[in-house]
């Protein structure tokens, strides 16, 4: 009775966990961060378009879509559990956050913040090439494309190291959580790691300075 009923709650925090880490709020928490970090002129408004232009490419258009293809049927779950459920939403979102990278792109001080949604759109596109052979970690690859960044941005601008050890915390309680819930096997919060965070390393050592 006692190992059911932690069960139970080891199941619901995890996907508590799951819902509130999700990997579409990512490139929000990178973009607030940046723009409260950066020494690069920001004004009031175009924090405000930032933000705004983010929330709505990478989380409310591709959100709103993804509910679409699920009551026209054309996937079988919003939590996508299943590979195939993962291709259109994933080619959905990388279009979305390409063209959100774009339109950020407007704003010549926000660079950190435009490579961030393009180096995504390259681990997204990993992610789904991936889908045939298994289902690497969408919520983990988009937290250590964060860890990625802030590693070079912290030691190539001396950010807290607060930043570095909170995502990495925060990437340990998500990897337990997806494997808490049965979402993945340790293989794939592994890939997931991989497939986030070496883009984003490798994209932002070559082009920040």
């Amino acid at each position: 009775m006692y190992s059911m009923t932690s069960r139970s709650l080891k199941q619901t925090l995890g996907n508590l966990i799951s819902y509130v880490l999700h990997p579409a709020l990512v490139p929000l928490l990178f973009a607030a961060l940046v723009i409260a970090q950066t020494s690069a002129p920001i004004t009031r408004s175009q924090a405000m378009y930032l933000m705004v232009a983010i929330a709505t490419g990478t989380y409310i258009f591709p959100g709103l879509l993804t509910v679409l293809l699920y009551r026209l049927g054309v996937i079988s779950s919003l939590f996508m559990h299943k590979r195939e459920d993962r291709k259109i939403p994933y080619v959905i979102g990388a279009v979305f956050y390409y063209f959100t990278a774009v339109a950020v792109r407007w704003v010549s001080s926000a660079k950190l913040i435009y490579l961030f949604l393009i180096g995504t759109c390259i681990v997204i596109l990993i992610l789904l090439i991936q889908i045939p052979f298994y289902k690497a970690s969408a919520h983990v690859a988009a937290l250590s494309g964060m860890l990625a960044a802030v590693l070079v941005l912290s030691r190539l601008y001396g950010w807290s190291h607060w930043y570095l050890i909170s995502v990495v915390l925060t990437i340990g309680l998500i990897a337990w959580a997806r494997l808490e819930i049965n979402a993945h096997t340790i293989v794939e919060v592994i890939a997931g790691f991989l497939s986030g965070f070496v883009p984003l390393f490798a994209l932002f050592s070559l082009l920040v300075q």
